[in-house]
């Protein structure tokens, strides 16, 4: 499958929007989450392991759940040493209110990486 299909796999499944409107969630979704847009016509190993944590928060978010669990590396900046991929959780985490209606809980462990 490629991430197109992966990410909108929910919208088709749950019958939202046409066909046209699915592949523009979809482009916007892998935007948000820090990915170019023709990401979406690439096979999932084609991405690094972080890339592909990005894929599985945009299939996540496609079918706007009114409540999502997520590991503390998923949305916290601080926890990355890398400085784009700490831009990347950044953007996401600023984008996150005007995007998504749901509540986001974070699962912290360790405790010291907590505070």
């Amino acid at each position: 499958m490629r991430v197109a299909s992966i990410v909108g796999e929910g919208l088709t499944i749950h019958h939202i929007g046409t066909r046209e409107q699915r592949r523009a969630r979809v482009r916007e979704l892998l935007e948000l989450v820090g990915l170019p847009a023709d990401a979406a016509a690439r096979y999932p190993h084609e991405f690094s392991g972080g890339q592909r944590q990005r894929i599985g928060i945009a299939r996540a978010l496609a079918v706007e759940p009114r409540f999502i669990v997520a590991d503390w590396l998923a949305f916290c900046p601080q926890a990355s040493r890398s400085v784009s991929r700490r831009r990347a959780r950044t953007s996401c985490a600023k984008a996150w209110p005007r995007f998504s209606r749901c509540s986001r809980p974070l699962v912290c462990s360790p405790s010291s990486l907590a505070s």
